[in-house]
């Protein structure tokens, strides 16, 4: 799969981009703190491409979706190229599923004709030219676009934290799984890339009330994609972005008395709003309801049981799922756990498996420094006074009981929850620099 001309070209595009990147850092970038952390960011950026490239090539040359996607395009591409059509780039955009069934040399196994693996193919197909036809260097460009949008993650969470820039900068851009894992051919690297754009977005229409036009438009595109790519991450987003939305429209409101007349109407709204899409979602997307999702969640923990004593697969067991209220909090404590401070180092059975582990022990005694320092009444106090801060808890709980709920394979867990972890690692800087400094003297 990987030539010596896909090492020759990703040389000169790498170099190219670095040389753009240095161009607009000097001539562009204002910000004092992005012009220190942009070319290292970008640099480790495209050195994650090619190290994702590398390891699905030679480690996990039969277990990963990136060379489904990839030949799956390379078919398409063909077909484009072949003398004998007269088709354009856009029909091939915008070609319906059984169209694309009728194409040469097409996959015929269920799920790559599933619309959100579709999405992903015909990115790879577009991105391909821009790519020189490469592997290689299309990851390289997947890699790039999402490099961007996570420069305006660190944007939007910089102006409403303007004081932890440097911090900011590092819990975005050099979080070791979130930067891999979105750097490929993959469905993740679109979703990672749709939530910071998301997220950018509604922070310009509801706190810093600008760029409204456009801020609209890259919602509808954004949304789009998650909601056929990976429909769960909007299940999860959902309710602590209408929270979001709640609490920035209430703190623009400085008179009391109007205040108080429309909170109730807008709560009334939000809640409107968040069952209707719901039920949209169950409607449009029914494999997302909870009889679907606990079933699907048993058939996987039995398959990657297997796995793991077949093939010694990094498997993880939550035990016996009891649709019951107790059974229910236990399994969601449980899930929470294991997205975030799972595998533990001694659960490691592979070096990519190793990296996952590290950076799940540092957040773990991140978590237990920062609760023991500051107190849990002191955080939850922080956290339910901060509107960002209450959308990230909120993200994080539901997202992340849900992927680690439904993974029950650290391999799949470490690409799941990319979307996830930077919040998470926000709501733990930010408790951390506002713990009184009473209480950092003890």
């Amino acid at each position: 799969m990987i030539t010596s001309l896909d090492l020759i070209l990703f040389l000169v595009y790498t170099i190219i981009l670095i040389i753009f990147g240095l161009y607009v850092n000097q001539r562009f970038v204002k910000d004092s703190v992005l012009q220190v952390y942009l070319i290292p960011f970008l640099i480790f950026k495209i050195f994650c491409s090619l190290a994702f490239c590398l390891i699905m090539t030679y480690y996990y040359p039969d277990k990963n979706d990136t060379f489904g996607y990839w030949n799956f395009s390379t078919s398409i591409y063909n077909y484009y190229l072949s003398s004998d059509n007269s088709i354009s780039i856009l029909d091939i955009l915008f070609a319906p599923t059984d169209y694309l069934k009728t194409l040469p040399n097409i996959p015929t196994y269920t799920f790559a004709l599933d619309k959100g693996y579709l999405i992903v193919v015909k990115f790879a197909f577009l991105l391909r030219f821009i790519g020189a036809n490469s592997f290689l260097v299309t990851s390289l460009v997947f890699g790039f676009i999402c490099f961007l949008c996570t420069i305006l993650l660190y944007k939007t969470l910089r102006s409403i934290y303007p004081e932890y820039s440097r911090a900011i900068a590092w819990i975005v851009f050099f979080v070791p799984s979130v930067t891999f894992w979105s750097s490929g051919i993959m469905k993740d690297t679109i979703t990672f890339s749709c939530i910071c754009l998301l997220n950018w977005a509604i922070i310009n229409i509801f706190y810093h009330r600008r760029n409204f036009i456009i801020s609209l438009i890259i919602i509808s595109f954004a949304v789009y994609l998650v909601f056929f790519v990976k429909t769960y991450i909007l299940v999860g987003l959902l309710p602590a972005l209408l929270i979001l939305i709640f609490r920035l429209f209430l703190f623009k409101i400085k008179d009391f008395h109007l205040k108080l007349f429309v909170f109730p109407i807008t709560l009334a709204f939000l809640i409107v709003a968040t069952l209707a899409s719901y039920k949209f979602i169950n409607i449009y997307a029914s494999k997302f309801s909870i009889d679907r999702v606990v079933r699907a969640a048993q058939v996987m923990q039995n398959w990657h049981l297997t796995l793991a004593k077949r093939e010694d697969a990094s498997s993880y067991d939550l035990g016996k799922i009891e649709m019951t209220p107790k059974g229910i909090a236990t399994m969601g404590f449980k899930s929470y756990v294991v997205t975030f401070f799972r595998p533990y180092l001694w659960e490691v059975r592979n070096p990519v498996m190793l990296m996952t582990a590290v950076e799940s022990f540092l957040i773990l005694i991140a978590t237990f420094y920062i609760l023991l320092r500051s107190g849990i009444i002191f955080t939850l106090r922080k956290i339910l006074s901060d509107p960002f801060l209450l959308y990230a808890i909120i993200f994080t709980i539901v997202f992340g009981i849900a992927v680690g709920f439904a993974s029950f394979n650290f391999g799949a867990l470490a690409r799941y929850k990319i979307p996830c972890v930077p919040f998470y690692l926000m709501i733990l800087l930010v408790c951390h620099y506002s713990i009184p400094i009473s209480k950092l003297k003890l």
